[in-house]
């Protein structure tokens, strides 16, 4: 496999990078079949870059300068380890998969983690997923739910809402 980085142009993101970023969002949106499932806009994604709230890689095709790639991540805490980095998304585009840019990517961050005393990184994957999950298993990562036993959860807005509301859903509240 070829070096990705003489094909492409890979560096951090900046705020004027957003709607490409946006655009891949809703492409790795597309891939995983939640089409509808992205509501953040290119604006907010930049108002976040801008506020620290959220990091990017981007990756350009060196000849085209298409979008070819990003990873977007965060910066967490957990009490037992301090500072960790939460993937939130890799995605490649599917004519510039089989380059090494996911390995590249992944590799950024791990340097980025390790420049900031960051000595974790997690993030999760689709189950049906298995290109994913064994590129994953390849660099050495550990499936939380199967080795640590736990279990992922989120709350969405109008859950975190109930919540907040003494755990009484709107209705109950009238």
């Amino acid at each position: 496999m070829a070096d990705p980085t003489t094909e492409f142009i890979i560096r951090s993101a900046v705020p004027n990078d957003a709607p490409q970023i946006r655009e891949l969002i809703q492409d790795l949106a597309n891939f995983i079949q939640m089409s509808d499932g992205p509501k953040i806009s290119a604006e907010q994604l930049a108002k976040d870059m801008e506020a620290g709230l959220m990091k990017a890689f981007i990756a350009h095709h060196r000849e085209t300068s298409e979008v070819a790639a990003m990873l977007i991540h965060a910066t967490s805490y957990g009490s037992w380890i301090g500072p960790y980095a939460i993937m939130d998304d890799l995605y490649v585009r599917e004519k510039f998969r089989r380059k090494g840019l996911s390995r590249t990517l992944m590799a950024m961050l791990a340097v980025y983690c390790l420049e900031n005393n960051i000595t974790v990184m997690k993030w999760t994957v689709r189950k049906w997923n298995k290109i994913a999950i064994d590129f994953y298993n390849k660099i050495g990562a550990v499936d939380l739910c199967d080795k640590a036993g736990t279990v992922c959860y989120k709350l969405n807005e109008p859950e975190m809402r109930s919540l907040a509301n003494g755990g009484r859903t709107t209705e109950e509240h009238t």
